[in-house]
């Protein structure tokens, strides 16, 4: 079957970093990454030792990378959101996304970085802790692309997408609400 878009999610360590690379480094189709590091709760899901080869791995198949501003910062070594994003696009990236890189008054800004434009996509904050958001927020961006729609019509709609799953998350046994479209 043909695919249009791919979209790379948790990747726990080196032994896994080295198989997606060796398989993915020469296709043609838009790749986006969430660099899932650490889990809402606090579990690492980057081993540490796996942090250079994701940089040198992973980073560089990007399309667009969507890091929260903590994933962000790890990746970097930088606080500073704009200095982070235009740094991780030096490790490979075409567009860089930070994710919640400003909060305020219930509003919750993304910081967009493309090769010649930056901006701001902005929407409402929903209080609550949820997994999941990111994961869709990512998803969302693979499908617009694999459309051939535009990054800004893209992360426009994912936020959307992103904000309705926060909404409409459950509560699934005792643990974090898990979002749900």
């Amino acid at each position: 079957f043909h695919i249009d878009a791919l979209k790379i999610g948790m990747v726990y360590n080196s032994q896994i970093i080295k198989v997606i690379h060796s398989k993915l480094r020469n296709i043609k189709v838009p790749i986006v990454i969430d660099p899932i590091i650490k889990s809402t709760t606090g579990t690492t899901l980057l081993k540490r030792n796996a942090l250079y080869d994701y940089k040198k791995m992973i980073i560089p198949l990007a399309d667009v990378i969507t890091p929260n501003k903590y994933e962000a910062k790890i990746l970097s070594g930088i606080t500073n959101v704009q200095k982070s994003a235009k740094k991780i696009q030096t490790l490979g990236a075409k567009s860089v996304i930070i994710t919640g890189a400003s909060i305020s008054k219930g509003i919750i800004s993304d910081f967009i970085l493309e090769k010649e434009k930056e901006y701001q996509i902005t929407g409402k904050m929903i209080p609550i802790r949820n997994h999941g958001s990111g994961c869709n927020y990512s998803a969302s961006i693979a499908v617009s692309l694999a459309k051939q729609n535009p990054l800004k019509y893209a992360v426009r709609t994912a936020k959307k997408y992103a904000y309705n799953s926060i909404k409409n998350s459950k509560n699934i046994g005792k643990g974090v609400k898990i979002t749900h479209q």
